[in-house]
C-alpha cells in the first residue's frame, strides 16, 4: 500500500510529486498551478470593466436572471463539498448590446482608464490610440496590498487589458499584458443561455493560456440548468490546467444538482486529479448533503478514505485506522485544495462572462 509521507514543502519548491503520496505537497502543487499575479489583478479591475461597458452611454439594456429567481437554492451555507458549490451556482444579471453584438457601440476603438483618488470606476481616455477597433482597452493599475482595489495615489501602470469581439455575438476575447507589454492571458469567452421562463440553462466556456514565468494551457466548462420553479438546478463544472514546462496537470470535474427541498438537497460528485512527476493524485468523493463518501488514489492505489459529515468530514488509512495529527492537517489542506481549483479563473472569466447573453 503507499504510504502517507508528511514533508513541508512551500509551492516555490515544488517539482513533482515523489513516490509516496504527500498531502502537503500535493495541495503545494495545484496551488502552483492556479495561483497567478494576474488573476488578483484582474480581480481588482474585473468588475469596474463590466461596470464601465454596461453604463457606455445609449448602451441597450437586456434583462438576464434576477438572483432572486434562483429562490430557497442560495440560503444553503457550509464548507460541505455541497455549499461551497452552491456558492458558484449563480447566473447573469445584466448584458449590453451593440451593432447586433456583445460589444455596445460606444466602446469600440476606446482606451479607458480609472480615474479619482481610489478607484471608483473606469472613465474614457482621450486623445489615446492603440485600442482595439473591435473592442476597448482598460488601463490597470498595481493593487493596495490592504484594500486589494487599484492604487492610484501613486499611480503605477501594472499593465492594460483589451476586450475584443472579432465575431458579433459570438463571444469575447481577452488579452492582457503587464507594463512590459508581456503577455499576462490570452483567453475566450463563450456563453450561451436558454430561458423559457420556467427553465434556465446558461453553459459557458472558456479557454486560453495564461502566462506567469511559465505558460499554463486552461480550459474551463460552467453549466447550470434551473427547473422546478428555480427551485432546482443541475450542474457540471470542469476545469484544466496544465503546464508542460512544470510538468502540473490538474483536472477538476464535479457534477450533479442541488435543490431547496428539506428532503432531498441533491449531490455533488466531485472527481480532482492532479499529474506531476509521473505520478497521479485522484480525490473522488460523493456528498448529498447528508454523508460524503470518497477516497484518495495514489497511482492506483487507495491511501485515504473520506466518510461522515458533509461539514467535517474523516480521513482515514484504507485499513480503517487513523491519520496522525501532522498527517491530517496535510490532508484537510489538500481536502481544500479543490476549491483553488473551483474558483480558479472566477476573478476574471465569471465577471466578464456576464457580459454574454
Amino acid at each position: 500500500m503507499a504510504a502517507l509521507a508528511v514533508v513541508g514543502c512551500s509551492s516555490d519548491s515544488v517539482t513533482g510529486l515523489g513516490e509516496s503520496f504527500d498531502a502537503r505537497a500535493s495541495a503545494a502543487i495545484v496551488e502552483t498551478a492556479v495561483s497567478s499575479e494576474w488573476v488578483n489583478l484582474s480581480s481588482g479591475h474585473a468588475s469596474m470593466i463590466v461596470l464601465a461597458v454596461k453604463n457606455a452611454p445609449a448602451a441597450s439594456i437586456i434583462p438576464g436572471l434576477d438572483e432572486d429567481r434562483l429562490g430557497a437554492l442560495r440560503n444553503r451555507d457550509g464548507n460541505s463539498i455541497a455549499g461551497r458549490i452552491k456558492s458558484s451556482v449563480t447566473a447573469p444579471s445584466l448584458s449590453v448590446t451593440g451593432r447586433n453584438g456583445i460589444l455596445p457601440d460606444q466602446v469600440l476603438g476606446k482606451t479607458f482608464t480609472l480615474a479619482g483618488q481610489t478607484a471608483g470606476g473606469y472613465g474614457l481616455l482621450e486623445d489615446s490610440e492603440g485600442a482595439p477597433e473591435d473592442g476597448a482597452r482598460f488601463l490597470m493599475y498595481e493593487l493596495d496590498p490592504v484594500t486589494g482595489r487599484p492604487r492610484l495615489i501613486p499611480p503605477s501602470r501594472a499593465g492594460q487589458l483589451d476586450l475584443r469581439e472579432p465575431v458579433p455575438n459570438a463571444g469575447l476575447e481577452v488579452y492582457a499584458t503587464d507594463k512590459s507589454g508581456d503577455v499576462l492571458s490570452d483567453l475566450t469567452l463563450a456563453r450561451t443561455v436558454i430561458d423559457d421562463g420556467s427553465n434556465y440553462s446558461s453553459t459557458l466556456t472558456s479557454s486560453g493560456a495564461l502566462v506567469k514565468g511559465s505558460r499554463f494551457e486552461f480550459s474551463m466548462i460552467d453549466h447550470v440548468a434551473f427547473s422546478n420553479g428555480f427551485n432546482r438546478v443541475d450542474f457540471q463544472f470542469d476545469r484544466d490546467i496544465q503546464s508542460q514546462e512544470r510538468d502540473i496537470h490538474v483536472t477538476y470535474e464535479t457534477d450533479g444538482y442541488i435543490t431547496s427541498s428539506e428532503t432531498d438537497q441533491g449531490q455533488v460528485h466531485l472527481v480532482m486529479t492532479l499529474r506531476s512527476g509521473g505520478h497521479t493524485v485522484v480525490l473522488d468523493a460523493v456528498d448529498d448533503g447528508v454523508v460524503v463518501i470518497g477516497d484518495v488514489t495514489y497511482d492506483g492505489v487507495a491511501v485515504v478514505n473520506i466518510s461522515g459529515d458533509p461539514f467535517e468530514p474523516t480521513f482515514t488509512r484504507p485499513d480503517g485506522s487513523f491519520l496522525a495529527e501532522g498527517e491530517l492537517n496535510d490532508m484537510w489542506e489538500f481536502w481544500h485544495s479543490f476549491d483553488l481549483v473551483l474558483y480558479f479563473g472566477d476573478a476574471l472569466v465569471i465577471p466578464l462572462s456576464t457580459l454574454i447573453l
